[in-house]
């Protein structure tokens, strides 16, 4: 047995959901969660300092001049991280001599395993211009 729902309460259903969806269209500035900090105009993450493969100390300051592309990831990592970077790859020889400026920044998330050997040779097999990083 089908029920076929009248003019009456389609329109009534359809208002519900309109006045539902216009619930959330507020203009007010407050956070939208009951605890934590509004850090939208604060500046974090502004540095950082990890190693390369040979050793030398990187910083943000030491890609100057260059855009750098920042992917933390690892090299255990089975399809996410490899796909990634292969599009950074495709992205910075699609953008031809642009691309000399796009610096891909690989940050290793598991320095115990990824050593930097290791992930200098992860993404250089993507970019041989890619530039691995790792901390402690």
């Amino acid at each position: 047995m089908t029920q076929h729902l009248t003019r009456r309460e389609v329109v009534a259903g359809l208002s519900l959901l309109s006045l539902g969806l216009l619930t959330g269209c507020g203009s007010s500035n407050a956070l939208p969660f009951k605890h934590g900090k509004d850090m939208s105009n604060e500046i974090v993450g502004r540095n950082f300092r990890l190693k390369d493969s040979q050793g030398n100390v990187k910083t943000l300051s030491s890609f100057r001049g260059l855009m750098p592309m920042i992917f933390f990831g690892f090299t255990q990592c089975p399809a996410i991280c490899p796909t990634a970077l292969a599009r950074a790859a495709q992205i910075r020889k699609l953008m031809g001599e642009e691309g000399k400026t796009l610096q891909v920044v690989f940050i290793t998330l598991d320095p115990e395993r990824d050593t930097p050997e290791v992930i200098d040779a992860y993404v250089k097999a993507f970019d041989p211009t890619f530039v691995a990083l790792s901390g402690t």
